[in-house]
């Protein structure tokens, strides 16, 4: 039996996403990375995680096929930190309710 982790499961419960079909005039759809868990060590590097989502949304933004989803800000508490309803024990890894709000945020996007 192969183990799977919260992603794998989670990107099962989400394969319609990966059909561009649902989007036909859609050449790729990408979101910004998920906030870092709510440990503090981890937290300090929020801004390189925001970096990273930059760089991405600033690529897709060159392809007007493509579009740009912000799953992060959804993530966040008013406060700004992470939602930790959002994730497991290790405060890593995305618990089912993360991925419902992934699916809720992106599918609009591409239906």
């Amino acid at each position: 039996m192969q183990r799977t982790n919260a992603y794998d499961r989670g990107m099962r419960n989400m394969t319609h996403l990966g059909r561009l079909t649902a989007a036909p005039l859609l050449s790729a759809c990408a979101h910004s990375a998920a906030p870092l868990p709510v440990s503090v060590s981890r937290w300090a590097l929020v801004e390189q995680v925001r970096a990273a989502s930059q760089l991405v949304r600033d690529e897709i933004a060159r392809d007007p096929l493509s579009t740009y989803v912000d799953t992060f800000t959804p993530m966040l508490r008013a406060d700004g930190r992470p939602r930790p309803e959002l994730f497991g024990p290790d405060s890593l890894h995305m618990v089912r309710a993360g991925y419902v709000l992934w699916r809720e945020t992106i599918t609009p996007v591409i239906h």
